[in-house]
């Protein structure tokens, strides 16, 4: 008579390592997804962040005429509104690394004030085409106002 053995067979152990294996695979794809979501959000908070000090700077200054900046996702600065900090021009403003942001405000023909705000997270998800999706925020004096998710604006992440 033969003496049992103890352990497991080569079988059962390749059938326990694919079983890992699959269920691991599974959970990094869900994992993955709900990062590009977290990245989203963040956008999205930074946009209402801007928005917010935009507002700000817009209600403050009665002699306003024209802003437009770019804070790039290391936070340097580049601005069509000469001379100025970003503190000066969306005063508040707290910067979100890795966020790229894009605000601008100018009075209309009608006297009503147009403002604009694009953020996009450069490790956010990719949209069709390959371009992170951008939150875009449109408003008037009026009090109309927009906000959307948008893949057909590309901003530079590079």
């Amino acid at each position: 008579m033969k003496a049992k053995e103890n352990g497991f067979t080569l079988v059962e152990l390749l059938t326990a390592i694919t079983i890992i294996g699959i269920l691991s695979s599974l959970s990094l794809a869900n994992l993955n997804e709900y990062k590009g979501e977290a990245y989203h959000a963040i956008a999205k908070s930074a946009m209402a962040n801007a928005r917010t000090s935009l507002e700000s700077r817009i209600i403050g200054d009665p002699d306003f005429t024209y802003i437009a900046v770019v804070i790039e996702k290391d936070s340097s600065l580049s601005t069509l509104t000469s001379g100025e900090s970003v503190q000066s021009i969306l005063p508040g403003y707290e910067h979100t690394t890795g966020v790229v942001v894009d605000a601008s405000a100018f009075g209309t023909l009608s006297g009503s004030t147009q403002r604009t705000v694009y953020t996009q997270h450069c490790n956010g998800p990719l949209a069709v085409g390959g371009n992170n999706k951008v939150w875009h925020w449109s408003s008037l004096d009026s009090g109309v106002s927009l906000l959307t998710e948008r893949d057909d604006i590309t901003h530079s992440c590079g």
